[in-house]
């Protein structure tokens, strides 16, 4: 209410009033003057009763005190209580007790017993040597040597490499010697010994004889074996053909698996003058001549495994090949 009250006078309401109480009063009271300025429908009575109405409203709202402002309660001021702070109990740390050091038993050595050694123990030594062509010193590759003891308690066998050499390991004593090649007659020691006495490797060279040549050799014999000097650029196969076929001896004796001195002792029979011997590499010619320019001739040994079929490309190779008759 007192709201609307301070509205209304803030407007210029209560004025607004008492004018109009003051003109109806006027027209109400002086009624000719009135009938000039009120409409027929406004009788002086009612005139005048409105003039009262107005004035008498206008002056309590002039004169009414105005309402003071509504106090606004404070709003109160929220103080939150200060939190208290956590206080975490100590932790404690656990104190592990100390792990004992295990104490491991003492561990007993082993004695081993003293080993005996035999009184009879073996004493190893050996013999070392070379088998060669008694007639030539060739080499002989592929001898195979057997080694007995006198009693028959002891058997040992060894072969001979391209050099004609051999080492064998033999206990001391006493050894029956054989020595065989297809090429040779067999060797024997008969009623001698071959003695290994201590234990060094003793020296055992060996000569083989050779076997006698074939019968019907109508070229060179030479360690056994029928030679011929072949014609320029042929093959020991073809130079063979009309001699009873190819010889192995062609590579076993004076080619690859034989032996330089060997291809010398074959050149020599069959009357080649060389003047120079050489160690060569040519695809398998085994014993050979090469003329020279002063028309004599160089023999050769080829290193490279002999075959019989073996030619060269270059004129004026000569082969040496061993044939059956």
């Amino acid at each position: 209410m007192g709201d609307i009250l301070r509205a209304l006078k803030d407007i210029g309401l209560p004025t607004i009033l008492v004018v109009a109480g003051v003109v109806f009063l006027f027209v109400g009271i002086g009624g000719g003057f009135g009938a000039t300025i009120v409409t027929e429908k406004i009788k002086p009575r009612s005139a005048l009763m409105l003039g009262l109405v107005f004035f008498a409203t206008g002056l309590v709202l002039a004169v009414s005190p105005s309402p003071g402002p509504v106090p606004t309660p404070p709003v109160p001021t929220l103080t939150n209580p200060p939190m208290p702070t956590p206080t975490n109990p100590p932790v404690s740390t656990p104190t592990n007790p100390p792990a004992p050091t295990p104490t491991n038993p003492p561990v007993s050595t082993p004695t081993n017993p003293p080993v005996s050694t035999p009184t009879n123990e073996l004493v190893m030594g050996g013999f070392q040597g070379i088998v060669m062509d008694q007639t030539t010193g060739a080499k002989v590759n592929g001898a195979h040597l057997i080694f007995e003891s006198e009693e028959g308690a002891a058997r040992k066998e060894v072969t001979t490499d391209v050099n004609g050499s051999y080492r064998i390991e033999l206990p001391q004593g006493r050894y029956r010697v054989t020595a065989s090649h297809p090429d040779y007659e067999t060797y024997s020691t008969g009623g001698g010994f071959f003695i290994v006495s201590g234990s060094e490797y003793q020296i055992g060279n060996i000569d083989l004889v050779r076997k006698a040549a074939p019968t019907g050799c109508g070229g060179v014999d030479v360690g056994g074996y029928c030679w011929y000097l072949g014609s320029d650029s042929t093959s020991c196969e073809s130079v063979c053909a009309s001699h009873g076929g190819y010889n192995e001896a062609t590579r076993a004796y004076a080619g690859s698996n034989g032996s330089a001195a060997n291809c010398q002792a074959v050149l020599s029979a069959l009357g080649i003058p060389y003047s120079a011997f050489y160690n060569t590499s040519q695809g398998g010619l085994g014993c050979f001549i090469i003329p020279t320019v002063g028309g004599g001739y160089n023999g050769y040994w080829d290193q490279q495994p002999t075959t019989a079929i073996a030619t060269y490309g270059v004129p004026g190779r000569r082969r040496a090949c061993a044939c059956q008759n």
